[in-house]
């Protein structure tokens, strides 16, 4: 609990942390500012303006009224298209509207989700034993950095931090001698699958994992919609720009999603009996809810397909063994043409 505790509190400092890449940023940072942004602005219309208005009987009084909007507020009205001539029969199965009123509790609940895969990279990579934040930051001083000397005293210091990391850890590779971990030390050497602290690949395999969580992340969004909103929300933009193209009413789809006319159907005690009633009603509120979400699903295509190809980047980064000792042979050339004695 004290580690959650403590990822959770680093939220404050996101902004001036460097242990991830862009792509993990507009995942943790920006979606999920815009969706607590779009939260904001749908509780505002909700709490402060109307988001429902019913049209009602002249015999209702204002109290009545009153009533009326909250009731169809709170049950949920249904969608009748406006070319059908009747409407249903109280028992025909209709097509309820039931997401509206908790569109603000979902928006904050998917920015939470944006966040997670940050939190469980915080938590999973102070395992490791090393300051990310601290290297990165040095790193940037000294490649950034306007006098040598301080370039080189920064330089020092990271070398330093570093060996004691490698050190510390090649002492307790060799007091495990035994034929399985001989056998495990093997295969973290040369398969990204299994991360181990003593053997060098704990934090490549765990970034990984936490790239791929950003990728699922943003794809179950889309079918996360799906069930929230009851319809095929995932083919929702396909739809509209299909409209486009054909030259139809790009809204077609939308009113059938995020219709603006609904019916509702109320009942009101009077003594011993009961009248029931059936008002038509305009939701306001829709239409913010209809461009957030055409905003948010290309939003979110965008972000699966843009972590998806950052994914196989990384991988193909970090690659086998062979791919690592390349690399850190060609930064071995690129050493020596710096002057700095490493002592």
């Amino acid at each position: 609990m004290d580690k959650v505790v403590g990822a959770l509190a680093t939220i404050g400092e996101i902004k001036t942390r460097l242990d991830d890449d862009w792509v993990d940023r507009l995942s943790r940072r920006y979606t999920t500012s815009f969706l607590v942004l779009f939260a904001l602005l749908v509780s505002t219309k909700q709490y402060v303006g109307e988001p429902i208005h019913c049209w009602l009987p002249a015999q209702f009084t204002h109290n009545h009224e009153k009533y009326a909007n909250n009731v169809c507020w709170v049950v949920n009205t249904y969608y009748v298209p406006t070319k059908v001539k009747r409407l249903p029969n109280k028992d025909a199965q209709k097509m309820h509207i039931a997401y509206y009123q908790w569109v603000p509790m979902l928006l904050i609940s998917q920015a939470i989700l944006c966040f997670l895969p940050c939190v469980v990279w915080r938590l999973i990579r102070r395992k490791s034993g090393v300051n990310l934040n601290t290297v990165m930051d040095s790193a940037l001083s000294c490649s950034r950095g306007p006098y040598e000397a301080s370039r080189e005293r920064t330089m020092r210091y990271l070398l330093s931090h570093l060996e004691r990391h490698l050190c510390s850890h090649e002492h307790k590779r060799i007091e495990h001698k035994n034929c399985a971990k001989r056998l495990y030390a093997s295969l973290a050497k040369r398969c990204l699958c299994v991360a181990s602290t003593l053997h060098g690949n704990y934090l490549t395999c765990t970034y990984l994992g936490v790239k791929l969580l950003y990728v699922v992340n943003a794809v179950a969004q889309l079918f996360l919609l799906n069930l929230f909103l009851g319809t095929d929300y995932h083919m929702y933009g396909v739809h509209v720009i299909t409209s486009l193209l054909e030259g139809n009413n790009a809204w077609a789809k939308s009113s059938q999603i995020f219709p603006r006319v609904t019916m509702c159907d109320f009942i009101v005690r009077r003594l011993a009996t009961q009248h029931s009633h059936t008002v038509q009603c305009v939701l306001p509120i829709n239409l913010f809810n209809e461009k957030i979400y055409l905003f948010l699903w290309f939003w979110f295509v965008f972000l699966a397909v843009v972590s998806f190809f950052s994914l196989l980047q990384w991988i193909k980064r970090i690659g086998g063994y062979t791919a690592r000792v390349i690399y850190i042979r060609k930064q071995e050339r690129d050493l020596e043409q710096f002057p700095i004695i490493f002592s």
